[in-house]
């Protein structure tokens, strides 16, 4: 127990410091934010990948099953037309166990979809954050330029 409350210690001296050291280091700060920015961007583009494999996945298993089902409703009508009442009775109900399966496969589909749909708007605030971000700079550059001018012209008006 002992370790332990030490090592809390340890560890909220540590973030008091480097907390004190980004505000005292406002550069440092916008580094950290930026590269953390970057990581979560390539997180979400990571995830974005994986949940188009996915969905790619599950549009081929649809299509094979469509493909199943059709060959059984074919198979379901060749048994009507034999009175094989029966052998068609079996074959309908595999029928609609693969179409019930099917309307999973949408649904998960679908909710791949919509999950797709929330990382590119996270991604999207991101890149705007980003864009937002680098056009302040671009300000703050343009203004602290437009001061040296300035403070240079003052200067030379001085000596002449």
């Amino acid at each position: 127990m002992t370790n332990e409350s030490w090592l809390d210690q340890l560890e909220k001296k540590l973030e008091e410091k480097f907390s004190e050291f980004l505000q005292f280091n406002p550069y440092q700060q916008s580094l950290l934010t930026k590269e953390s920015q970057k990581d979560l961007f390539k997180n979400l583009k990571t995830k974005q990948t994986k949940l188009l494999e996915s969905a790619e996945l599950h549009r081929r298993e649809l299509l094979d099953l469509a493909q199943h089902i059709t060959e059984w409703e074919e198979r379901a009508k060749r048994a009507r037309q034999a009175k094989e009442k029966d052998l068609a009775n079996k074959v309908q109900e595999h029928i609609e166990s693969q179409m019930s399966h099917g309307r999973t496969l949408w649904k998960q589909l679908n909710q791949l979809g919509m999950e797709f749909k929330k990382l590119e708007e996270q991604i999207a605030s991101i890149t705007e954050k980003k864009n937002t971000n680098s056009s302040c700079n671009s300000l703050d550059e343009r203004w602290n330029q437009f001061e040296i001018n300035q403070e240079l012209e003052q200067l030379h008006k001085q000596k002449q």
